[in-house]
């Protein structure tokens, strides 16, 4: 196991072990700041033994990319595990995961706020040992019986303050990365944040009296 956020797991010591863990079964990175995207691809692309083995992968929180993310998958046949939770994970990495990760029985999803029903009937179709999802905090997903009568266990729904208001935030700024955060106080809240370009409007405007 990595632990989650660990500065000290880069590209260099992390792949000395995974170049060596031919039967590793489960994988579990977090957000590990010292792993960039070009390094996250190379460094299983020279590990082609130890992803065939993973049976559980879990890189929850992590920033890397779709096309990365869909390269790694595609080496992974044998996942029954995979955990994407807060992810940049969209309907184009779920058509990935339902024509390569077909063995997969548990898929975490929750807060991927690009995913659609699309993409989770796409999954649904396809992974046909799927026992559980949970797609909790996902704003486009809304209308989800189909999943339910196939006899998968779900896990759905919103525990954000203001959905409407995330959904406002999206489609006016885009490019813009919405993060969640846990308050001791009330669940979960949402955290903007703004590319510069937004930054620098909203202090110009602050200025005009």
């Amino acid at each position: 196991m990595i632990d989650d956020g660990s500065d000290l797991v880069n590209y260099d010591n992390l792949s000395r072990v995974l170049e060596c863990s031919h039967n590793l079964m489960s994988l579990y990175m977090g957000s590990c700041p010292g792993i960039r995207a070009p390094d996250f691809q190379e460094m299983f692309n020279r590990s082609p033994y130890m992803c065939r083995s993973l049976t559980s992968f879990n890189v929850s929180g992590s920033e890397i990319l779709r096309y990365p993310m869909q390269f790694v998958l595609k080496a992974m046949p044998n996942l029954e595990v995979l955990n994407l939770s807060h992810t940049f994970t969209d309907d184009e990495l779920l058509d990935t995961i339902a024509e390569c990760n077909r063995n997969i029985e548990r898929l975490y999803l929750s807060k991927c706020f690009y995913i659609t029903e699309l993409g989770i009937r796409e999954v649904v179709d396809k992974c046909l040992k799927l026992e559980y999802l949970d797609v909790t905090d996902c704003p486009y997903c809304t209308e989800l019986d189909f999943v339910e009568s196939r006899g998968i266990h779900l896990e759905w729904g919103s525990r954000c303050i203001d959905y409407e208001e995330y959904i406002k935030h999206v489609e006016t700024y885009g490019d813009g990365m919405a993060e969640l955060y846990h308050s001791d106080n009330y669940g979960y809240e949402d955290k903007y944040s703004y590319s510069e370009e937004y930054e620098s409007s909203d202090d110009e405007d602050s200025d005009v009296i």
